[in-house]
């Protein structure tokens, strides 16, 4: 059985977002096009990056979907090493860091983090002693 897990929207995604949105504004209140359209087309992919990027866990592996524009990313569960929570400056954001394969690191921001770690911890092979470092 599949498990999909959708990515967060954090306060970070929203206010550049929105910034950028009010910066292509005020391009387009000047007459400056070529800058507005430059950054109307950044936010389009700031925001499908956003909208549509899913973790899912199917068939032993987990599948890293980041939108149209990026290249879909197919990690075995059994090759993810670590899950690391981890915190950004001053805490405003989290995320779990995923180690895999021969030192590849992987951020990735769940809505529901405990339960991501479970389904990790819960479609690991047997024999594999990966475990996350802490609680998310």
């Amino acid at each position: 059985m599949n498990r999909l897990f959708h990515r967060r929207f954090t306060l970070g995604a929203k206010c550049g977002i929105t910034l950028c949105v009010l910066l292509c504004c005020y391009f387009f209140w000047q007459k400056m096009a070529l800058p507005a359209a430059v950054l109307m087309v950044v936010t389009v992919v700031m925001v499908e990056r956003v909208i549509h990027s899913t973790y899912t866990f199917a068939d032993g592996e987990l599948i890293v979907d980041r939108g149209r524009f990026a290249r879909r990313l197919c990690i075995r569960t059994g090759d993810i090493v670590k899950c690391t929570p981890m915190r950004s400056v001053f805490g405003l954001s989290h995320y779990l860091l995923l180690q895999y394969g021969a030192g590849h690191l992987l951020a990735v921001q769940p809505e529901d983090e405990k339960a991501f770690v479970r389904e990790w911890q819960k479609r690991l092979p047997a024999e594999a002693g990966a475990q996350p470092d802490g609680e998310p």
